[in-house]
């Protein structure tokens, strides 16, 4: 068992590091700003799409990080077991 607990602890931190990315990136970075895009479109101005995607791309990096460390904190405890 203890042979492949390299491995599975390597696989677990490129899951981990895959799902930030993609909510970092994708759905606060990508996605904030394709809503701040939409809002400005929108016939009467929407201003809630414009503060909520201003909002989400500013929380991109805290999104990121948070994830990255839920999933650093999940592998140590695991390791731990």
């Amino acid at each position: 068992m203890r042979r492949n607990s390299g491995f599975l602890g390597a696989l677990i931190i490129l899951i981990v590091l895959a799902a930030a990315v993609y909510v970092g990136f994708w759905l606060c970075l990508v996605g904030g700003i394709v809503q701040l895009a939409e809002g400005c479109k929108a016939d009467p101005t929407s201003s809630y799409d414009i503060a909520f995607g201003v909002i989400r791309i500013g929380c991109t990096s805290v999104v990121f990080w948070i994830t990255i460390l839920g999933g650093i904190s999940v592998v140590a405890a695991w390791a731990r077991s």
